[in-house]
Protein backbone atom coordinates (compact mmCIF):
# COMPACT_ATOMS: atom_id res chain seq x y z
CA UNK A 1 0.00 0.00 0.00
CA UNK A 2 1.31 3.58 -0.52
CA UNK A 3 1.25 6.77 1.22
CA UNK A 4 -1.57 7.73 3.84
CA UNK A 5 -3.40 11.14 2.67
CA UNK A 6 -5.38 13.13 4.73
CA UNK A 7 -8.19 12.84 2.75
CA UNK A 8 -8.57 9.42 0.77
CA UNK A 9 -6.63 6.93 3.26
CA UNK A 10 -3.82 4.82 2.26
CA UNK A 11 -3.53 4.66 -1.93
CA UNK A 12 -3.94 1.13 -3.30
CA UNK A 13 -2.38 0.15 -6.67
CA UNK A 14 -4.89 -1.85 -8.62
CA UNK A 15 -4.33 -2.80 -12.22
CA UNK A 16 -7.56 -3.65 -14.44
CA UNK A 17 -8.17 -5.15 -17.89
CA UNK A 18 -10.75 -2.36 -19.78
CA UNK A 19 -12.44 -2.99 -23.29
CA UNK A 20 -11.86 -0.21 -25.92
CA UNK A 21 -15.13 1.27 -25.28
CA UNK A 22 -14.48 1.54 -21.26
CA UNK A 23 -10.90 2.61 -21.69
CA UNK A 24 -12.44 5.97 -24.50
CA UNK A 25 -15.76 6.19 -21.89
CA UNK A 26 -13.43 7.00 -19.34
CA UNK A 27 -11.24 9.24 -21.43
CA UNK A 28 -13.95 11.38 -22.55
CA UNK A 29 -15.58 11.41 -18.92
CA UNK A 30 -11.74 12.74 -17.55
CA UNK A 31 -11.96 15.39 -20.47
CA UNK A 32 -15.48 16.70 -19.73
CA UNK A 33 -15.04 16.83 -15.99
CA UNK A 34 -11.37 18.38 -16.20
CA UNK A 35 -10.50 15.05 -13.53
CA UNK A 36 -7.62 12.96 -13.96
CA UNK A 37 -8.31 9.64 -14.43
CA UNK A 38 -7.51 8.47 -11.24
CA UNK A 39 -9.85 10.47 -10.14
CA UNK A 40 -12.42 9.89 -12.98
CA UNK A 41 -12.60 6.10 -11.46
CA UNK A 42 -12.71 7.00 -7.89
CA UNK A 43 -15.81 8.81 -8.34
CA UNK A 44 -17.52 6.02 -10.74
CA UNK A 45 -16.60 2.86 -8.56
CA UNK A 46 -18.08 6.01 -5.18
CA UNK A 47 -21.20 6.00 -7.48
CA UNK A 48 -21.37 1.92 -8.56
CA UNK A 49 -21.37 1.29 -4.84
CA UNK A 50 -24.50 3.83 -4.12
CA UNK A 51 -26.09 2.50 -7.20
CA UNK A 52 -25.85 -1.22 -5.62
CA UNK A 53 -26.62 0.33 -1.91
CA UNK A 54 -30.04 1.46 -3.08
CA UNK A 55 -30.35 -1.44 -5.26
CA UNK A 56 -30.31 -3.71 -2.68
CA UNK A 57 -33.05 -1.55 -0.62
CA UNK A 58 -35.69 -1.45 -3.60
CA UNK A 59 -34.30 1.71 -3.99
CA UNK A 60 -34.55 3.80 -8.04
CA UNK A 61 -32.78 5.84 -10.09
CA UNK A 62 -34.27 7.94 -12.85
CA UNK A 63 -32.51 10.25 -15.15
CA UNK A 64 -34.00 13.20 -16.59
CA UNK A 65 -33.15 14.60 -20.06
CA UNK A 66 -33.27 18.42 -20.31
CA UNK A 67 -36.84 18.55 -21.44
CA UNK A 68 -38.41 16.82 -18.71
CA UNK A 69 -39.01 13.45 -20.31
CA UNK A 70 -37.41 10.23 -18.04
CA UNK A 71 -34.89 8.32 -19.63
CA UNK A 72 -35.68 4.80 -19.32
Amino acid sequence: MGEKTADYGPWETITVNSSASSSAALREAAATTGDTLTDTIHKAVQLWSAVIALQRTHGAIYFREPNGATAD
